[in-house]
């Protein structure tokens, strides 16, 4: 016990870093994806926040993050990542025995990483893109909308953008915007 008491700050971030944040290759995920699987694998142990990530993405569970699950991690929207994270770390909290003591502390606990996950995952100022636009948020969209990525808003993009507008119900005008990006779930 006197060991961990005298354990400095560089020790313990020297542990987070190389025993979590690495482990789970959190430097190559998503703002706000990278604090959830951090935040869930200083809590659960990295392998869990691992399943819990591939689970999300659709990739084979096996608790190892890899380039399947990177690259599947990062063609999906970092908000509904987060959230189906956050569901699955919630369920699975819920069934151990000792949920009627913990359970408020545990449920407030995953609420509060939701929501700063979600923050972390939509602070960035987005660029509103039409037909002629290029850049990362071009790429974005391609990427929500399944479509190949190019960054290039060209006719295929447009097509896609409008039948995705169309089908949730959204002013179908080939402008990608805060409505359009809040359906894919790019914003909050």
């Amino acid at each position: 016990m006197d060991d961990l008491r005298a354990i400095s700050d560089a020790q313990v971030e020297h542990i987070f870093k190389t025993g979590y944040w690495d482990k789970c290759w959190c430097d190559d995920l998503p703002d706000g994806v990278d604090y959830v699987v951090f935040d869930q694998a200083v809590n659960s142990g990295p392998g869990r926040s691992a399943k819990w990530l591939q689970a999300a993405v659709g990739v084979p569970v096996d608790g190892v993050i890899g380039p399947q699950t990177l690259n599947a991690t990062n063609q999906r929207s970092p908000a509904q990542v987060i959230n189906a994270m956050c569901d699955a770390r919630l369920a699975f909290l819920q069934q151990l025995d000792t949920f009627e003591i913990f359970g408020r502390g545990w449920q407030r606990r995953v609420a509060g990483v939701r929501a700063d996950g979600l923050r972390l995952a939509t602070s960035v100022n987005y660029d509103i893109v039409r037909l002629g636009s290029r850049g990362p948020w071009v790429e974005k969209l391609q990427k929500a909308l399944g479509i190949p990525v190019d960054g290039i808003f060209g006719p295929i993009t447009d097509a896609a953008l409008k039948a995705y507008q169309q089908e949730q119900g959204l002013t179908v005008d080939g402008v990608a915007g805060k409505m359009t990006y809040q359906a894919l779930g790019l914003i909050a």
